[in-house]
Formats: structure tokens, C-alpha cells, sequence
């Protein structure tokens, strides 16, 4: 064969291995050319897999000879090739007919008009077995020195051949395998490059990039610069900037940037892990996520939140303008009733003294209402900013508002162990107590004296306040034990006369981190929780 035939040929080898590396189109190039080297010569490859030999190439074969080797087991005397893919040896039989190895197969080979095979097996580069090289002759043909030596150059060539191609397809099974799993994840898998010029690709992006952006792109860009240009021009920075520190932490990125789809604004998540390669860029690899409607929720939020707070803030004010205003007409009211049973004592009957004390007490009772609406509204407009208070001299100063009360009911306040120091508002904190106080105070057992237990005690991060009295206890319409929360206070209707008191002793803990727990325990008392958070 002269050079320029070995050229072309080589080029057809070449050619069939990089259009989609497919090894059957790369071994039959292989044979042709071998065949066209040695005319009358004809060649085969099979390949081996789990015990059995699958035809690789053999155009010279007629086809009823591939159909019926095709899958044979292998193992001694099945053929040359059977042979030699079990022995791992060579395997020479220069009269098929005459060759016990053939006898299974006598009556297929006799219209072939092959009467010679020489077999060598096919070894990948860890020395394993993974298929065989066959030559076949027309006539009776024992090999020289020379031609054995030959098979088992081509053997080792057809060998680099399997294995390149079995490795290609193998690396193209996985990427189609990665590429449908890509395309199945909602958003984009990427690979963002930032090379040590400061230069930006993207080695990869999957097909989800065109869902997040509306057009197209990948799955290489060479420029990163076309998906930033994406980016609005005030966010741009913030996004380097973080990409830059991720850079030189290499820790875990994350970051939230709106990209302009069309004539929308929609919202990006990205996330990636950063690895620094041998040349010094920095690659991150990640998944790219649709926030859009996350990021809308979260407007939506705020601004109900801001509806909200101002909503609440007006009531908070109209309800304490409400009870500042009424109060004096109630004082007033409260005088004229007292001053009209003073002077109409003797000229009433006991029905019309009973009406006027009734119109008294409601009248009293009304005015505590109000003062309790004026506090509740100046404790819920305050906030907590951290100053140490000691609620033992909390506590202190709102029996000591009572006092006068206590010393006429002959109740007594018993601190049974020191009250931590808490971080929050003083003013509250004593309102909390003094409306606690108060709340026992209303609930005075007719049959003994009150008394007001006060304990404290150290859980794993918290500390808990007990208040236990030995009252009437309450009866609402609620479990025996109900933690209250931020959103689900006392129902007026379930506390009568003192959810506003309980209502204020509520907000106070909330806004100091901390909770509330009631316990009742009718004709003989209740029990008040207070729990909040221990400082680190």
C-alpha cells in the first residue's frame, strides 16, 4: 500500500472516531483498511461482554455468519475466538474443518470458503480481555514469525481503538444523562469562571437559563458580560462585589439580583460552590432559581405590614385620646354620684340608694377601664431597647402602688426567690406587675386574705417568673393552660372585666421575647407563667 492510500485510510479511521466517536463505525474502518492492506485477507473483531462475543466489525463476513456467532459464550475449544478470549492467549488453527475447536461450527463455516483463523485477544490497558482480532484465510495457512507478530500489532491497535471509543461513549451517556437531569431541575445549572484578568465565561449553563432570562443562551458563554448586561446597573456592583469576596473565602455564594425579562423585572437566586484551579481562576458551580414570585410575596408582605403597623398605631393613639377624653366627664360623673347619696341618703328609699350605689360602682369601674385603655396604649406604643432592669425593684414599686389597696383586703405579696434582671423597658415592666397585682386583687377569695406568691426559676435558656394566688381563680370559656401569642390574646368576651389587663400583661411579655401562661384553678387560685429568654 503506498503512503498516500495509507493516508486516506488513516483519515477515515481518524474521521469515524470524532463523528460521535461510535465504535463500530471506528473498528470497520479499522478492518477495511486492514483488508485493503492485505488483499484475500479478511478480518473480524469481536468485542466482549459479561462471558459473550458481540460482533465489533467484519464487512467481509456474510451475514448469516454474524447472526449466528453473534452472542456466543466463550470458553475452551468454541472457535478461535471463543478460545482465545477465554485463554487470554493467541489461538492459531490453520485447518478450520480439520480443528476440533471448530467441530460445533463445521457445517456453518463450509459455505464461507474459509479454511484458515488466527485469533489474538483484544486487551484493554489494565491487561484485561475485552474482545477478540480474527484473520481468516481461503486457503490452509499455518502463520511465520512475521504474521503473528503482526496480529498482535493490530490486535493492540484495535485494543486502543475499543477502549477510546467505550470511554467516549461512556463520558457521552453521562453528559446526556447530566443534561436531561439539568434540564429537569427548575432554574439553571452553571459554571461561572472568573479568570485572574478579571475576564468572565460561563463553561457551562443549562437550558433553564432561557425560562429565567427569555432568551437563549449557552451552553457555553464565552462572555459573561451578556448575562450581566441583564443585570440593572445599580445592582451590578453589589453582585461583584459578593462574587469577589466568595472569591477570596471560598465560601459557599449566594445572591439574590433582578434581571430585566422583556419589559418585567424578574428576581434571580444564585447559588454555587467555589473552587480555585491551577491557573488561578476561580470557578463556581451552581444552580441559578426563579425568586420572582418570592420576592413579590415579600413586597406584598411589607407593604401589609406597613399597613399594618400604622392601623395599629392609630388605634393605639385614637384609644388613648378616647380614654383621656372621657376621663374627666367620668371623674365628674363619679363625684356627682357620690355627692347626690350623700344629700338624697335620707330621702330615698332603699331600691332607688341600691340603683344610685349600682350607677356608682359601674361608674367606678368604668374609670378603671379607661385608665387600664390609656396604659394599654402607651405599653404597646413602647419598645424594648435593651436597658438591664431589675425586676425584683420592678415588682417593688408595683406592689407599692397597691399598697393601700393590699393593707384594706390584708393581702400580702411573698417574693419567694430573687427576679432576674432583664434587658427591656422599666415603666412596662412595672405596669406588666402592677396589672398582674391588680388582676389577683379582683379575685379575692371571701373566705381568706390574698396571697400572692412570687418565684423564679432557671431553665435551659429561659427564666421563669411564677405568680400564684389563692383567689377565686377564673372561669373563661378557655383551656385550663393557654399560651398566649403575639396574634391570639385574650378574648374579651372569654375574660370579661379583666382582658384588658391581661391583654396589657400579654403585650409587655411579647415585646420583651417572652411569653405568658395562665393557669386556673376555680374557688382555689391561679397560676400566671411568665418565661423569657436567659442572655447568652
Amino acid at each position: 500500500m503506498d503512503a498516500q492510500t495509507f493516508l486516506v485510510w488513516q483519515k477515515r479511521i481518524l474521521a469515524s472516531i470524532l463523528q460521535g466517536a461510535n465504535i463500530h463505525a471506528a473498528l470497520d474502518a479499522l478492518v477495511r483498511f486492514i483488508e485493503e492492506m492485505n488483499p484475500g485477507l479478511i478480518c473480524s473483531i469481536m468485542l466482549l461482554r459479561g462471558g459473550r462475543l458481540y460482533f465489533g466489525a467484519g464487512p467481509s463476513l456474510p451475514e448469516f455468519y454474524h447472526k449466528a456467532v453473534d452472542g456466543v459464550e466463550i470458553g475452551e475449544g468454541v472457535g478461535s475466538c471463543g478460545t482465545a478470549a477465554f485463554r487470554g492467549q493467541t489461538v492459531v488453527v490453520p485447518d478450520i474443518l480439520a480443528h476440533p475447536y471448530w467441530a460445533a461450527f463445521t457445517e456453518l463455516m463450509r459455505p464461507t470458503g474459509l479454511a484458515a483463523c488466527w485469533s489474538e485477544p483484544i486487551r484493554a490497558t489494565d491487561g484485561s480481555v475485552r474482545g477478540t482480532f480474527a484473520l481468516y484465510y481461503r486457503t490452509i495457512h499455518t502463520p511465520s514469525v512475521q504474521e503473528l507478530e503482526q496480529i498482535r500489532v493490530l490486535a493492540d491497535l484495535a485494543g486502543t481503538l475499543v477502549e477510546y471509543c467505550t470511554h467516549i461513549e461512556a463520558r457521552q451517556i453521562i453528559e446526556e444523562r447530566l443534561s436531561t437531569l439539568a434540564a429537569s431541575i427548575p432554574g439553571a445549572v452553571y459554571e461561572l469562571r472568573v479568570n485572574p484578568n478579571g475576564t468572565m465565561s460561563f463553561p457551562f449553563i443549562s437550558a433553564g437559563i432561557r425560562a429565567l432570562l427569555g432568551k437563549p443562551l449557552g451552553p457555553v458563554v464565552p462572555d459573561a458580560r451578556v448575562m450581566l448586561d441583564l443585570i440593572p446597573a445599580t445592582h451590578r456592583p453589589t453582585l461583584l462585589d459578593s462574587l469577589q469576596q466568595s472569591s477570596i473565602t471560598l465560601e459557599p455564594w449566594r445572591h439574590d439580583f433582578p434581571v430585566e425579562v422583556g419589559d418585567k423585572l424578574g428576581w434571580v437566586r444564585a447559588h454555587a460552590l467555589p473552587r480555585r484551579t491551577p491557573d488561578g481562576a476561580t470557578v463556581w458551580s451552581g444552580l441559578m432559581v426563579d425568586v420572582s414570585g418570592e420576592k413579590a410575596v415579600e413586597a406584598a408582605l411589607a407593604h401589609a405590614q406597613g399597613a399594618l403597623a400604622r392601623a395599629a398605631r392609630d388605634v393605639r393613639t385614637l384609644s388613648g385620646a378616647v380614654a383621656s377624653q372621657l376621663q374627666d366627664p367620668v371623674r365628674v360623673l363619679a363625684g356627682v354620684l357620690a355627692l347626690l347619696h350623700r344629700r338624697l341618703e335620707g330621702a330615698m328609699g332603699r331600691d332607688d340608694l341600691d340603683l344610685l350605689d349600682y350607677a356608682g360602682t359601674a361608674t367606678t369601674r368604668l374609670k378603671e377601664q379607661l385608665d387600664a385603655v390609656q396604659t394599654l396604649a402607651r405599653v404597646m406604643s413602647t419598645t424594648a431597647p435593651g436597658e438591664p432592669v431589675d425586676l425584683g425593684r420592678a415588682l417593688a414599686e408595683a406592689t407599692e402602688a397597691w399598697a393601700s389597696e393590699m393593707n384594706r383586703l390584708g393581702a400580702e405579696v411573698v417574693v419567694a426567690a430573687g427576679l432576674p434582671t432583664l434587658n427591656g423597658v422599666e415603666s412596662a415592666l412595672v405596669e406588666m406587675f402592677r396589672s398582674l397585682i391588680g388582676l389577683a386583687l379582683d379575685r379575692v377569695h371571701p373566705d381568706r386574705p390574698l396571697r400572692l406568691i412570687v418565684d423564679t426559676r432557671e431553665t435551659a435558656g429561659t427564666w421563669e417568673i411564677s405568680l400564684v394566688d389563692n383567689g377565686t381563680g377564673l372561669s373563661p370559656s378557655r383551656p385550663d393552660e393557654v399560651p398566649l401569642e403575639a396574634d391570639a390574646p385574650f378574648a374579651p368576651a372569654a375574660w370579661g372585666g379583666q382582658y384588658l389587663g391581661f391583654a396589657l400583661v400579654e403585650r409587655v411579655a411579647c415585646g420583651h421575647a417572652g411569653t405568658l401562661r395562665v393557669e386556673h384553678r376555680p374557688g382555689e387560685g391561679t397560676t400566671v407563667t411568665l418565661a423569657f429568654r436567659r442572655p447568652s
